[in-house]
């Protein structure tokens, strides 16, 4: 399990802000506001495989440029979807996109935590018309044992770990993170010294992979060894692949990826082992009474779904729901199949495939019992068992 460490909001890093203050104390030769946007949504586009889509600022204003029409579904997930990258305000596209009329998209109220999305296309190849920095040193593909500076991403979270040469260099990491999972999930353990040998461009590309690697892999490491940036993970399937190593190849990084297991190559009690002790460190929240989950709950749910994603399938996750002794016994019999089933419905939203979850309640039958004496706490709770179903490896 991921020790959790000081995260983005305890170290005073304006993510809540907006993007003013950030953009306000950029030093001069630092790019415009609207090219850091542009370029970010552009990697963004790349990634999720649109092809002859760009992007164009005026402030925090977004306008999408089409070589072509591009169907309303597609369109309309374009918009919504990249109108969550942190920093644009709102997001449109003009006629070449959608026919004769521009259609515009305000983001969600939090902007900082993307929503786990599928890609909309399974066939379209990547774009490369992103311009990334061309000065960055020779790769390596083997991280060492110390890098000066790195991204981890391991189960939902970030943790971003070393030395850079300047808070412009700490912050442009820390928000790349940020905008790809909840600022709950980012774990800051950066140092400042200016004599790191990172520079703005070195930093500029660790940035462009920080927020290329969840959408694409489900773990991966980022970094810079002091002779060149390394890049390696786990791919989700062979379109996320090729995501990845485009744009690694667009910075000049060779990318070393494996493919996810699935079926009996998964260790599938290991894998209920790391459900159940996140759900033991932080149980999952609900409204009293209902089956509800507690906003509150996200980043964990997050998390819980990134480890659950860790095989590719061959696999049958069971969520149990247990309630405490209060109220009826059909009640909470009642009450426990229903919290099971929020919390499978949150993981399908997150990208797991409902054919791999089950839920199941048990009431108050198995409440938790301590010197004799139930702790109703405890006895609320939600539980995973993984079994393998597919004998074969892919």
């Amino acid at each position: 399990m991921v020790t959790r460490r000081r995260t983005v909001s305890n170290v005073g890093l304006p993510l809540v802000a907006g993007a003013a203050l950030f953009v306000g104390g950029w030093i001069e030769g630092v790019p415009r506001v609207e090219d850091d946007l542009a370029q970010r949504l552009n990697e963004w586009l790349l990634v999720e495989g649109f092809v002859g889509v760009t992007s164009s600022f005026d402030g925090q204003d977004g306008t999408l440029h089409c070589e072509s029409p591009v169907e309303d579904y597609y369109l309309n997930y374009a918009l919504t979807e990249g109108a969550r990258t942190w920093g644009v305000r709102q997001l449109s596209a003009d006629p070449s996109c959608h026919g004769d009329a521009s259609v515009t998209t305000q983001p969600p109220a939090t902007t900082i935590s993307p929503s786990t999305t599928v890609a909309p296309s399974t066939t379209a190849s990547p774009p490369t018309t992103v311009a990334p920095p061309t000065t960055v040193a020779p790769p390596t593909t083997v991280a060492p044992t110390e890098p000066v500076v790195a991204a981890v991403f391991e189960r939902g979270t970030y943790l971003l770990r070393g030395t850079v040469a300047d808070e412009l260099q700490r912050n442009q990491l820390l928000l790349s993170a940020a905008s790809v999972v909840r600022a709950e999930n980012v774990f800051d353990e950066l140092r400042v010294d200016s004599s790191s040998p990172v520079t703005a461009d070195i930093a500029d590309a660790l940035a462009a992979l920080v927020r290329a690697t969840p959408p694409n892999l489900v773990s991966g490491e980022s970094g810079f060894d002091g002779t060149g940036i390394y890049s390696s993970g786990v791919f989700r399937d062979d379109q996320s692949r090729r995501a990845f190593e485009s744009v690694a190849e667009s910075l000049g990084v060779e990318a070393s990826l494996t493919e996810r297991p699935a079926g009996a190559a998964c260790d599938a009690p290991a894998l209920a082992a790391q459900l159940n002790a996140e759900v033991a460190e932080q149980a999952v929240q609900f409204e009293p009474g209902r089956a509800t989950i507690s906003v509150d709950s996200a980043a964990l749910l997050d998390r819980i779904a990134a480890i659950a994603n860790q095989c590719a399938g061959g696999l049958t996750i069971t969520v149990t729901g247990h309630t405490d002794s209060t109220g009826s016994d059909v009640d909470n019999q009642l009450l426990s199949e229903r919290r099971a089933a929020a919390v499978v419905d949150a993981l399908v939203e997150r990208g797991l495939s409902p054919e791999t979850l089950v839920a199941l309640g048990k009431g108050e039958a198995e409440l938790v019992v301590v010197d004799g004496i139930e702790d109703p706490a405890a006895s609320r709770r939600v539980e995973f068992t993984v079994v393998v179903t597919d004998s074969e490896a892919p």
